[in-house]
C-alpha cells in the first residue's frame, strides 16, 4: 500500500539503511463472543462421607455438580469446552494430592473423555479435547464431577470440598465457538462437605523398635492401631 505516515525519502532511506529481514505477523482469531458462564444448579451433590476404601475408578463417588451455559447471541455457536478448573473450598482441610487419586466428569448422566487431570494442592484442570464436551447455542448441560481417593496417605476426617472461582476462573474453550467469560456473573459455586471415613477392619503395627536390649524398655515404643486394608489409620 502507497505509505501516507512519512515522507517517502525517509522511508526509502530507512529501508535501504536496514539488513531487509523478512517480518512475519501472526493473528489469532476469536470467532465467538465471550458469553459462556459456569453458574450453581439447581440442586448440588448432597454432603456425605468418602470411604478410604474408594480408591478404583468404578467407585468414584459424586461431589460437585455445575451448570456450564451458553447464553446465546448472533453468532450462533456453541461452547466448545477444552478446560474445567475446580479449586478447593473454604472448609476443605485434605490434602488433595495427598488424598486425590482421579476424577471424572458427566455431562447429564453420560461421561466425558478427558484428558490427564493436573492435580494439584491449590487446583485441579481437566483438560477436554476440542468436541467432547459441546454446550449448543443458547443451552445448558448439567456437569457432574466424581472422584477416587489414593490409597495411602488418607487422613481419617479430612474434608474435601469444592468450589468454582468466578473471578478467575480457569475456564477454556474452543476459540472457534463461544468463550468463557473471565468473571462468571453467577458468583463461586460450592459444593457440600465430604469427610472421609477411615474404617479400620484390621490392627496393624504402626511403629516397630529399632533398639531393644533385655531389661530396657524398647525404644520407640511399639505402636498398633486400627487400620483399612490399605494401612490407612482409623
Amino acid at each position: 500500500p502507497v505509505n501516507g505516515s512519512a515522507p517517502a525519502n525517509v522511508i526509502t532511506a530507512l529501508y535501504e539503511m536496514s539488513d531487509h529481514y523478512p517480518v512475519t505477523l501472526k493473528l489469532d482469531f476469536q470467532v465467538g463472543y465471550a458469553t459462556s458462564e459456569a453458574s450453581s444448579p439447581a440442586s448440588q451433590v448432597a454432603g456425605a462421607s468418602i470411604s478410604s476404601l474408594t480408591d478404583t475408578d468404578p467407585e468414584a463417588m459424586d461431589v460437585f455438580k455445575i451448570d456450564i451455559d451458553d447464553l446465546g447471541t448472533a453468532e450462533g455457536l456453541a461452547t466448545k469446552v477444552t478446560n474445567i478448573r475446580i479449586k478447593p473450598g473454604v472448609s476443605n482441610t485434605a490434602d488433595w494430592t495427598d488424598h486425590i487419586q482421579g476424577v471424572k466428569i458427566k455431562n447429564g448422566g453420560t461421561g466425558v473423555t478427558i484428558g490427564t487431570p493436573v492435580i494439584t494442592d491449590a487446583y485441579i484442570d481437566i483438560p477436554i479435547t476440542s468436541g467432547n464436551l459441546d454446550i449448543a447455542n443458547a443451552a445448558s448441560s448439567l456437569i457432574t464431577l466424581s472422584l477416587y481417593l489414593n490409597t495411602s496417605d488418607i487422613v481419617d476426617g479430612a474434608v474435601l470440598s469444592f468450589m468454582i472461582d468466578a473471578d478467575n476462573n480457569g475456564f477454556n474453550s474452543d476459540p472457534t465457538g463461544s468463550v468463557f467469560n473471565s468473571t462468571f456473573t453467577g458468583g463461586d459455586i460450592t459444593s457440600n462437605n465430604f469427610t472421609i471415613d477411615v474404617i479400620a477392619t484390621q490392627i496393624s503395627f504402626i511403629q516397630q523398635s529399632s533398639t531393644v536390649v533385655v531389661n530396657t524398655a524398647m525404644s520407640p515404643s511399639v505402636t498398633v492401631a486400627g487400620t483399612d486394608i490399605n494401612g490407612n489409620v482409623d
